[in-house]
């Protein structure tokens, strides 16, 4: 399987993630049947960027290499 594929189990659907349009990025989510989110983040810049990315009250700030593809997970809280 794909690098984020191995986290998407039955039951897991794509949720909206939505952010201000920032050339060379992209972001899908996923919410798990466990409550889990999955986060997929690309670049296609040409530099290295961070982005600000929030769920609920909770957030974190990754930095991505140029041309990189990351993978996010947390556990939202209930």
């Amino acid at each position: 399987k794909g690098q984020f594929m191995k986290f998407l189990e039955r039951g897991t659907v794509r949720v909206d993630s939505i952010a201000p349009q920032i050339r060379g990025f992209g972001h899908v989510a996923f919410l798990k049947p466990d409550g889990g989110v999955v986060m997929v983040l690309a670049s296609a810049a040409a530099e290295p960027g961070r982005i600000a990315t929030k769920s609920g009250s909770w957030s974190f700030h990754p930095t991505l290499p140029h041309k990189s593809v990351a993978t996010c997970l947390w556990r939202s809280a209930r």
